[in-house]
């Protein structure tokens, strides 16, 4: 399987955790955002001209969410993604609430600090960029009562929207709270 992705991409990683977690080996192809043509290729695979795009054979998926579910249902026996009606429906939950609230709050934190400049659409809006800051902090509240009390980390069976939250050591981004999924 091959996964056309950008290392920036938190939609992309969340894939290649997820891959790494169920042993599933992906040839993963970067795309160049920076580049016109690259982007072009892109908009071939992809409608929304979007990373992730897992290519299983003829079959092209697009949806980070989606090629996570399809990799855990290609691994028998993972315990990543539940089989359980209720379980899974949680893990869906954190999933889409990922998608819907929280990730679209990064991504204004990320279009108004990085990519922004780096496309040439002018300088950082810095109203809009609070604005950001304002949501991930009302959804990162939300995350932080819900982790409240579980031991989300170095586990062996936690599922898909389990979160992995760094150490203070590792000093990562606020997007790595969501290394699988959310």
């Amino acid at each position: 399987m091959r996964l056309y992705h950008h290392p920036a991409s938190s939609n992309a990683r969340r894939v290649v955790m997820t891959a790494k977690l169920l042993n599933v080996p992906l040839e993963l192809v970067e795309i160049d955002l920076a580049d016109e043509g690259e982007r072009r290729r892109l908009g071939e695979l992809n409608p929304n001209a979007m990373v992730p795009v897992l290519q299983d054979g003829d079959f092209m998926l697009w949806e980070s969410c989606a090629i996570m579910q399809y990799l855990a249902d290609l691994s028998p026996g993972q315990t990543l993604y539940p089989h359980e009606a209720r379980a899974r429906a949680d893990v869906n939950r954190w999933m889409f609430w990922a998608c819907q609230h929280f990730s679209p709050a990064i991504g204004v934190m990320t279009w108004e600090n990085i990519w922004k400049s780096q496309v040439g659409a002018g300088d950082t809006d810095l109203a809009e960029l609070a604005r950001g800051e304002r949501e991930v902090l009302r959804f990162g509240q939300v995350l932080d009562r819900h982790l409240a009390g579980r031991d989300y980390r170095h586990r062996v069976d936690h599922g898909c929207a389990d979160g992995i939250r760094p150490t203070e050591s590792e000093k990562r981004s606020p997007e790595s709270a969501f290394i699988v999924a959310v």
